[in-house]
């Protein structure tokens, strides 16, 4: 039977944080395929492995036409983890250290009373 993956995240040094159906998590080095053609790509073009996806059936992992990678591939061959990384935000909830300093400012200024009612603001 193939694994499903429900949860997968790109990670730093080209490596992926993926949940599987049957609760197995897994960190998978891509980088042991950057010898496969194509998959250089992910190095060269800035951003590329960010953006990687998954296929409707969710067993195929992909970038590109080109640059896939099946979903059992990433379950034979990932490490076994017990915890997903430090890294791993399935809600895209986490802040950059940029954002919070944005948030901790805005709310000291809010706090001291440094802000612009909505009664103030044209609308029209």
């Amino acid at each position: 039977m193939i694994q499903r993956i429900i949860k997968l995240v790109p990670l730093p040094d080209y490596q992926l944080a993926a949940v599987f159906d049957d609760g197995r998590k897994v960190v998978y080095d891509v980088k042991d395929d950057m010898k496969l053609p194509g998959y250089q790509l992910l190095a060269e073009v800035p951003g590329l492995f960010q953006q990687v996806q998954l296929d409707e059936s969710r067993t195929c992992v992909f970038w590109s036409d080109e640059i896939d990678l099946p979903s059992h591939a990433v379950y034979e061959y990932g490490r076994p983890v017990e915890e997903l990384p430090d890294q791993w935000d399935p809600d895209y909830t986490r802040l950059t250290p940029e954002e919070a300093r944005q948030v901790d400012q805005a709310a000291s200024e809010v706090a001291a009373g440094d802000y612009v009612r909505d009664s103030a603001i044209n609308w029209d």
